[in-house]
């Protein structure tokens, strides 16, 4: 009840003065501070994740998708053609690797072929259970996702539901994809990364941090959150509000978390440093 009060208080504080972003209480709000890192904010630093993985493998060169003519567009949301699935809830597990990763799949698959691939859900609980360089409930990323699925498909939620724990990696599952390889790169300004998601949404690091990230409700996130990269979530596209730019990010904390899952944050041009620490690092699959 503590924590309740002291974030109620925070919340009405905030929201009072300012005025492009809201806050909300939401179910985080009877954590503390610490419980919340604990639980939530888990995603391997690039330190964790050089001692685990292979060499990073890179395939071929950045593409932009036909459907999409070039990065002066002011505005990309993958939402609106089609091609960015349901927004899912990690529950307790600190699983965001794991959500970020296959979210990113899913829409490089609704790209490549929408027709075979309309309706997809990926398991989750496959990559926690079978990903063993990740750790479970206690962590991971992406780049360790795909190396997983290099060499092991990925079956459907229908066929190896969400628990929201690491349980025994099942055996014989309906294969379902792999990928060929994926593309990893650190440190990028607005303009890259704008590029890039011409040809696809792709899954990036975030700091999740900050009481404005955690309770966030909707707006335009402009605030620091932080400054460790410890979630993962999938970057969506781009716009602009109130002459402020923004990028469309899509979490995993489910849909009664910021504007229906999803959340707006500042784009900041000619650095790397961008806010919430977008920019410090993107990943995502290539397909056969």
């Amino acid at each position: 009840m503590a924590n309740y009060l002291e974030n109620y208080q925070k919340i009405l504080k905030f929201n009072g003065k300012q005025k492009s972003v809201k806050l909300s209480l939401n179910r985080f709000a009877d954590l503390s501070n610490e419980e919340f890192k604990k639980i939530y904010l888990n995603r391997f630093n690039s330190k964790q994740v050089q001692t685990i993985t292979d060499p990073l493998i890179s395939i071929g060169k950045i593409r932009k998708s036909q459907q999409i003519a070039d990065n002066d567009n002011p505005s990309l949301d993958w939402r609106e053609l089609g091609k960015v699935t349901s927004v899912k809830d990690q529950g307790d597990c600190g699983s965001c690797y794991a959500f970020a990763a296959l979210s990113t799949l899913e829409s490089a698959l609704l790209i490549q072929n929408e027709d075979q691939y309309k309706g997809i859900d990926l398991s989750e609980q496959q990559i926690i259970d079978c990903s063993f360089r990740n750790g479970g409930c206690n962590g991971g990323h992406e780049t360790i996702v795909f190396q997983y699925l290099m060499t092991q498909d990925i079956t459907r939620e229908i066929d190896y539901p969400y628990i929201q724990r690491r349980s025994q990696c099942k055996q014989n599952l309906n294969d379902f994809v792999r990928v060929r390889g994926f593309y990893n790169s650190k440190e990028v300004d607005a303009s890259v990364l704008k590029y890039v998601i011409q040809n696809q949404p792709v899954s990036i690091g975030v700091s999740g941090y900050s009481d404005v990230f955690r309770m966030y409700k909707s707006g335009i996130i402009s605030s620091d959150c932080g400054e460790d990269i410890n979630h993962a979530v999938q970057l969506v596209g781009y716009g602009r509000e109130n002459g402020m730019n923004y990028w469309i990010i899509k979490n995993s904390w489910g849909e009664t978390w910021g504007e229906n899952g999803y959340a707006r944050i500042l784009m900041t041009e000619n650095t790397t440093t961008q806010t919430c620490g977008i920019g410090s690092d993107y990943t995502y699959p290539v397909l056969f």
